[in-house]
């Protein structure tokens, strides 16, 4: 067979006996076969594998699963397209197919980026590999992370694959939830972590953290990381029952490095939880080291009251303020970006509100789990709130594909004006939702910023129509 320009889709039928799967080819794992090889049996196959001439044979680039099943069914041709193809357009192509079906691993993304890196290192950078495959920077380096941890899990026989939202039984089945992975990565390489430790024991810690948070709940699993962020020589038990008995782990995540959280505790003698609220008060530098008594000497008489858990007492903060505005809203916007979901949560319920509508394209989240469709409508259920997803309000994943190879959001923002929010009366009648029982609503999305995110665009167009908003 000739060489064919690449890009040609004429379909020809290929020999079984001069065709095997690139070593290029990203899908490693071709897992339970044995209904489409009925179905071959029965149709043949219908959708033909893309491979390239290779010698006096082809190698399989998309379609590894269709050529095991044609060879168990007896087949001895398979239809195929061919193309001529470089290496790394070899793997990107099989990236490509196997992403847009959902078919890949996380462990088969990575290693098929290290192979496009190994190729060109200045071309397959972790930035131009999430633009190709519609992904953030963030996205791989996290991935990455992720991975890097898994390894040194797996080879100490704590977990034996990794998934973004793997489900209970994989989890017990060994499979890591990637967000706990990146968590156990970033603490590794934290400040104190590094400072206390040499290379080799950081190995040993990544093996003790593992096992300590394999079974438990994203939430839980953060507040012991961060923990031993703070108290890396501690013993990994005490950690655990210091992280667990800590009110609000995660919310300290997002503002306090893990020196400065150390250092207010030994500071104040009291749980960070505790002890952020005295700083705040008095200002570090005032406050007495203490010396192993259970409070300061010098005590802020507010600290004999009991203290609200920090969701409520940020809520109660937001709420404060939103009162003496002296302005009635309509309706709210807000986000999830560095919030915990108590928080997110509590903040909504001080405001009054009583539905939440998700405006997200695909309501999850890979890193926020906690943020996923039905975790988030369990939670605000838990605080009398309704939960909404109008996906048809949402970005579609073509239009923030491009956005992640451009970085323009003005022509993102004209095409969802023209688009979506110019139509916003037929999703959203102004006087209902001023009249109905749920109101006030509040829209919710990903981004920190509201003029980079599509909820924005919402708020504009309904206060247009005599709406008024308020950013939460």
């Amino acid at each position: 067979m000739g060489k064919l320009a690449q890009g040609v889709r004429q379909i020809t039928q290929i020999p079984l006996g001069q065709t095997k799967v690139s070593r290029f080819n990203v899908r490693k794992d071709v897992g339970d076969i044995s209904e489409l090889v009925l179905s071959v049996k029965s149709v043949g196959v219908l959708e033909p594998i893309v491979a390239r001439p290779v010698g006096k044979g082809f190698e399989v680039i998309i379609g590894s699963r269709r050529l095991a099943a044609a060879r168990k069914a007896g087949m001895k041709t398979i239809p195929a397209i061919v193309k001529e193809l470089s290496d790394d357009e070899a793997v990107l192509e099989s990236l490509v197919e196997n992403l847009q079906r959902g078919d890949l691993t996380e462990e088969e993304i990575v290693e098929a980026y290290k192979v496009l890196h190994d190729f060109d290192p200045k071309q397959w950078n972790q930035e131009t590999f999430g633009k190709r495959m519609g992904k953030s920077h963030q996205w791989v380096s996290r991935l990455l992370a992720a991975h890097e941890a898994f390894l040194t899990l797996q080879k100490a026989g704590v977990f034996k694959s990794m998934s973004s939202s793997p489900s209970r039984e994989e989890r017990e089945r060994g499979v890591a939830p990637t967000t706990i992975l990146t968590e156990i990565n970033e603490a590794m390489r934290s400040d104190l972590v590094r400072e206390s430790f040499a290379p080799p024991e950081i190995r040993k810690k990544t093996v003790e953290l593992g096992k300590t948070v394999k079974e438990l709940n994203y939430e839980d699993a953060v507040r012991v990381v961060e923990r031993f962020k703070m108290y890396p020589e501690k013993p990994m038990e005490k950690v655990k029952e210091e992280a667990l008995a800590a009110s609000a782990g995660v919310a300290l995540k997002t503002y306090l490095s893990p020196k400065v959280a150390r250092q207010i505790e030994e500071k104040t003698g009291r749980p960070i939880e505790e002890g952020i609220t005295q700083v705040i008060e008095k200002g570090l530098e005032s406050i007495p080291t203490s010396a192993g008594v259970a409070k300061p000497p010098m005590q802020h008489w507010a600290d004999e009251l009991t203290q609200d858990p920090m969701p409520i007492q940020v809520a109660n903060w937001w709420k404060w303020n939103r009162d003496r505005l002296d302005v009635h809203f309509d309706f709210f916007t807000t986000h999830y970006s560095g919030k915990d979901i108590e928080t997110f949560a509590e903040t909504l319920k001080a405001n009054g509100v009583k539905a939440l509508i998700d405006v997200r394209d695909t309501p999850f989240s890979q890193f926020r789990p906690e943020f996923n469709k039905d975790s988030l409508a369990k939670t605000l259920t838990g605080k009398g709130i309704k939960y909404l997803h109008r996906p048809e309000l949402g970005v579609p994943k073509e239009q923030r594909d491009k956005l992640a190879k451009t970085g323009n959001w003005s022509a993102l923002f004209e095409w969802y004006d023209k688009n979506v929010a110019s139509r916003i009366l037929e999703y959203i009648d102004p006087e209902e939702w001023k009249s109905t029982e749920l109101a006030p609503y509040a829209i919710m999305c990903v981004e920190k910023d509201p003029q980079r995110c599509h909820r924005h665009r919402i708020a504009l167009a309904l206060e247009k129509n005599g709406l008024k908003s308020l950013d939460l």
